[in-house]
């Protein structure tokens, strides 16, 4: 009796110990090693030249001037002031923005004005309006009609261009002064163009799928 017992005790070990093996190498993994660089987005103003100011329908000799006074740390605000502005005057500036990052972006561009008399509203004289070519204003550009002017002026624009690393692009910025501005304190105009960035849209396809089980 004794005899039989251990007989069937040892045979008992060797299936759980072929089955632990067999358990073994079903979940044995292998390791893959390999390098991922990560991307960077990076928008920077790069360049700007000041173009001067004028009198509508380019009446030449237009008393004031305009200047950018500061930038921020990251390069992608600047601070413009116009000064000296008579009524029917406008002043402009061009800057150059480029994607200094691994990847695309898509670009947007904000408005900030400080002080009073800031940035124009429908039928409004005694202040300034502010425009750009990408989008500030009321379709880009604030417009006069005699002296108030109409429509409704925009703050910001977003996503109005997407570059692709290495792009560039010129954006311009200009101050009018209403005709028939009364107003003495929108002489000089004081404002910061905000422009920020959001990953672009990927360009490409995967290049495949994985399906199914691995080695099936």
């Amino acid at each position: 009796m004794g005899k039989r017992w251990l007989v069937g005790l040892v045979a008992a070990i060797a299936v759980v110990c072929m089955a632990g093996a067999g358990f073994s190498a079903f979940t044995a993994q292998a390791a893959v090693y390999g390098t991922a660089n990560s991307a960077t987005m990076d928008l920077q103003i790069t360049d700007s030249a000041t173009f001067g100011c004028f009198y509508f329908y380019n009446v030449p000799g237009a008393p004031g001037s305009i200047a950018v006074t500061g930038e921020n740390a990251e390069l992608t605000a600047l601070t413009v002031v116009a000064s000296n502005m008579t009524p029917s005057t406008y002043c402009y500036i061009g800057i150059a923005l480029e994607n200094t990052g691994s990847v695309a972006v898509n670009v947007s561009v904000a408005l900030e004005t400080a002080g009073a008399g800031g940035m124009c509203v429908a039928d409004e004289v005694s202040c300034y309006g502010v425009f750009t070519y990408s989008g500030i204003g009321s379709d880009g550009t604030i417009y006069w009609v005699g002296a108030p002017n109409y429509g409704t002026p925009t703050y910001s624009n977003a996503n109005f261009v997407t570059l692709s690393p290495g792009g560039t692009y010129i954006d311009y910025i200009g101050v009018d002064l209403p005709p028939g501005s009364t107003d003495a304190s929108p002489a000089s105009a004081t404002f910061t163009v905000l422009y920020t960035a959001t990953p672009g849209v990927p360009t490409g396809t995967p290049e495949g799928v994985f399906s199914g089980v691995p080695g099936a």
